[in-house]
């Protein structure tokens, strides 16, 4: 008989930017460490962003330790965003023209006519410059301006390594 186990027991969620109006501010989320895990989505959910606000820039960061040591730009092969996610729950998928080749997008933006939308970004470890010991990432998103941004951001870090009853942790090296 298959042992099913709860979400919990084979993914670990980690906070990655609070949800706050971020008028005026640039956000760096918290930095995960994947060396525990094979796959990593970066999800960011978008409430309320003014008419006025400026396009936010959204990237991710990799870097050989948490506390971001060696940081350069993390690039994917795709996003997918929700849109109007409080009465749709499709996610429509916006690929580089080399999906099938290596990562080579750096960045998306969020327009403000972003309200209430998802984004994730799927990494695999191997995305990751491994070689040079590269395992941790980071989200960042610019600023919208002097105008209010309503969004929050967190990490799904799954395909363990290890099966553990509590999986380890993505905040430490």
């Amino acid at each position: 008989m298959r042992d099913f186990k709860q979400i919990v027991q084979n993914a670990k969620f980690v906070h990655g930017i609070a949800l706050a109006d971020h008028n005026n501010n640039a956000r760096a989320g918290d930095w995960v460490c994947m060396k525990n895990y094979g796959h990593l989505t970066v999800c960011i959910i978008t409430g309320t962003i003014a008419a006025g606000a400026d396009d936010m820039l959204v990237t991710l960061n990799q870097a050989t330790s948490v506390a971001g040591a060696g940081a350069k730009n993390l690039l994917f092969r795709e996003f997918w965003a929700g849109t109007h996610i409080l009465t749709s729950d499709t996610a429509v998928r916006t690929a580089s023209t080399t999906v099938a080749g290596p990562p080579v997008d750096s960045n998306f933006t969020i327009d403000n006519a972003g309200d209430d939308n998802m984004y994730f970004i799927e990494i695999h470890a191997e995305d990751l410059d491994v070689e040079n010991n590269f395992d941790c990432v980071q989200v960042a998103i610019s600023s919208p301006g002097a105008n209010s941004a309503l969004y929050t951001a967190f990490y799904l870090l799954s395909s363990p390594r290890y099966v553990h009853e509590t999986m380890p942790s993505a905040i430490i090296n």
